[in-house]
């Protein structure tokens, strides 16, 4: 495919602005073709090792391939947008300027014991601002999409789920059974961190089962983006650290098994 690779080499040198990739691109167009037929068997064992390589690097990047289909993570992200401008419309329209998201399916502890479960579905698609709204489908958006990648669409689906709704359920009860006054908790950082959860177990199989390299790096950053949240939620007393943590222990778990079964390991 010389006429092809010509051609392909020929259009990148003229659309980069890198001038290495430029020199690169002028010198290979300038040199014969090697003869592949006179490569040894050890030449080909090297190129499929470096070809392996590469794949499994890019399987295990940092990030989901901008070709990727992502629809759920779209369905998620335009949910919370969706709601959030139904949050201010009504408190628009009622002229309510101290909003409260209990009408709204907010998770209050004793309201969930008194009946009304369903706050722990609701308060995960609730929002207490727009920086609030903003941080969280940034991350949904990285972490999502990632997932939704790698497990498809129906796993991410119910790997979210799950997190999400154990987190609020874990902090109903850590506040039934620890706190004296009743806290209204929201936001869907409980499922994000779960997909931050099930992502450290995806890198964590690629790299004790796979063997491959890439992935071990990716599970070290993963790790490290635990301890930063861990400093941020012991520093900031407005974010949840029980639905944070409990949120990403649950994906984690549901990542591995979820692994098991389809093609995303």
């Amino acid at each position: 495919k010389i006429e092809v690779a010509t051609q392909q080499s020929t259009q990148l040198r003229q659309t980069t602005k890198d001038s290495c990739i430029q020199q690169d691109v002028d010198w290979r167009l300038s040199q014969p073709l090697p003869t592949l037929d006179k490569l040894s068997s050890l030449d080909w064992t090297t190129v499929n090792q470096i070809e392996s390589t590469l794949l499994q690097d890019a399987r295990y990047g940092t990030q989901a391939p901008s070709t990727a289909r992502t629809p759920i993570t779209n369905l998620l992200i335009a949910i919370n947008l969706l709601i959030f401008c139904a949050e201010l419309l009504w408190q628009a329209r009622s002229g309510n300027q101290e909003f409260s998201l209990i009408p709204w399916g907010g998770l209050s502890a004793p309201l969930v014991l008194a009946g009304q479960w369903w706050r722990i579905v609701t308060a995960n698609f609730l929002h207490l601002g727009i920086l609030h709204l903003g941080m969280n489908m940034l991350a949904l958006l990285y972490l999502g999409k990632f997932v939704e990648y790698r497990l498809g669409s129906f796993r991410y689906l119910l790997a979210y789920l799950i997190a999400g709704f154990g987190s609020m359920g874990m902090i109903t009860y850590i506040d039934t059974r620890w706190l004296t006054e009743p806290r209204i908790t929201v936001g869907a950082s409980g499922a994000i961190m779960g997909m931050l959860g099930t992502m450290g177990a995806i890198h964590l199989r690629g790299w004790r089962q796979a063997k491959v390299a890439a992935a071990g790096r990716q599970f070290q950053a993963v790790l490290f983006s635990v301890g930063f949240q861990l400093v941020f939620d012991l520093t900031n007393g407005h974010t949840s650290i029980v639905g944070h943590f409990s949120g990403l222990m649950i994906g984690f778990l549901v990542g591995l098994v979820l692994l098991q079964f389809g093609n995303g390991d």
